[in-house]
Formats: C-alpha cells, sequence, structure tokens
C-alpha cells in the first residue's frame, strides 16, 4: 500500500502562522507539496472568505503513568516547586 501524501492549496481569510508572535495574515493562500507547507502567500485581492487558518492544537503533556510524584521526589507540590525539587535530584 503506497501512502498519498497531501498536496493542493489552502485559502483563508486571515491565517495564524505564528501566534503570540505576529499579526494574523490576510487573504492567505497555503501551498501543499509532498505532504509540507512549500509556500505561504498573501494576495491585495478581493477578501476571501470568513476560513481563518492556523497551526494544529496539540496537547503534548503526559501525566508520567505509573510513576508517583512521590518517587520522582516531589511530594505532591505545585508545579513550579516540583521541577525546582526534581533538578535537585542526582
Amino acid at each position: 500500500m503506497t501512502r498519498r501524501l497531501p498536496v493542493g492549496r489552502l485559502s483563508a481569510g486571515r491565517l495564524l502562522a505564528a501566534p503570540g508572535e505576529g499579526p494574523a495574515l490576510r487573504n492567505a493562500e497555503v501551498t501543499i507539496a509532498d505532504g509540507r507547507i512549500a509556500a505561504i502567500d498573501c494576495s491585495d485581492g478581493a477578501p476571501r472568505d470568513g476560513r481563518i487558518a492556523l497551526p494544529a492544537m496539540v496537547n503534548a503533556h503526559d501525566h508520567g503513568y505509573g510513576i508517583l510524584p512521590l518517587a520522582m521526589g516531589g511530594c505532591d507540590d505545585a508545579l513550579e516547586c516540583w521541577i525546582a525539587s526534581f533538578l535537585r535530584l542526582p
């Protein structure tokens, strides 16, 4: 079975390419080739529809399955305190 990579163009009225780091791009067109973003272009032409494009929202946290905080040297402290105590471990 051959895996097909996405190819095409995505148009959006606003593109949040780097949320929190810069303004939204208006009338953006994202070109996708071989499963990757190949280009981002903005036009001054007629406004695109009301679509907004942004990076995927990924939840990358973990709860340390099977490992209790006490075993890691943190006694159910707040995260900031736990990290500081964890960094002091040999």
